[in-house]
């Protein structure tokens, strides 16, 4: 197994893990495979460096589900990554008021 075949699969893992967490879920149903599969989309469009299409899907999924807290927190940490502390911040208020 390559680097990034290993990579990808610890990825995948703490998206899983993150998921459970954030749900409280101890089961997973359509809706969280949905959501995991969109947040791996995202994370590989945010690696190949479109952070602008990563932020449009992180938009449609938080749109799709004000709850989301993993599509949240991977928001506010690619804009922290990019320096944008006042939008993360503005962003983690909004979460955290809902």
């Amino acid at each position: 197994m390559n680097e990034s075949s290993k990579l990808f699969l610890v990825i995948l893992n703490l998206f899983i893990f993150e998921i459970f967490v954030s749900e409280g879920k101890t089961n997973i149903n359509s809706s969280m495979w949905y959501r995991l599969c969109r947040l791996l989309q995202i994370c590989r469009l945010q690696a190949l460096n479109r952070v602008e299409d990563a932020m449009k899907g992180l938009d449609h999924m938080i749109n799709r589900d004000p709850t989301n807290s993993a599509a949240y927190k991977r928001k506010i940490a690619i804009l922290k990554g990019q320096g944008k502390n006042v939008e993360a911040i503005k962003e983690l208020t909004e979460y955290l008021n809902k």
